[in-house]
């Protein structure tokens, strides 16, 4: 594992919202903690910070880049934040939230199942109208 962190930390500035999301949700399944200096360096370029270490540029920064993500992208990494135990603050999380309230009628099955998993992970509760809306679109295509 060593060294495939090392060679993805040299590439990961290239790395596209979609090979973020995905190595993040990949390493949560293998149960991998990568090293301090590569998930700072993940965070960076994922464009979003742990709580503790959010500014308000990043957090601009963050609202900036959320739109580019494809349902599937946002949903994926919703739920790589929760199979790493990874808690952005509620400034990140209402942004990331309301981009997946706009894409609900484009997520498919898995979508919706990864973003609730995710959030039961991180223990965010993401308030009683959010929930209502992802019922009933969850309803409508189901």
């Amino acid at each position: 594992m060593k060294r495939w962190y090392s060679r993805s930390r040299a590439v990961m500035q290239q790395a596209s919202p979609l090979d973020l999301a995905m190595a993040s949700w990949a390493l949560g399944r293998l149960g991998a903690y990568p090293p301090s200096q590569w998930t700072a360096d993940f965070l960076i370029h994922s464009k979003y910070l742990p709580d503790v270490l959010v500014t308000a540029e990043l957090l601009m920064s963050a609202a900036e880049q959320l739109p580019a993500f494809s349902p599937h992208s946002l949903a994926l990494l919703l739920h790589a934040l929760g199979l790493l135990r990874l808690k952005p603050n509620k400034e990140w999380m209402a942004l990331a939230l309301e981009q997946a309230r706009y894409r609900f009628m484009r997520f498919n099955a898995q979508d919706f199942c990864g973003v609730l998993l995710g959030l039961y992970r991180m223990r965010y509760h993401p308030g009683q109208r959010w929930l209502d809306a992802y019922v009933q679109a969850l309803a409508l295509k189901v």
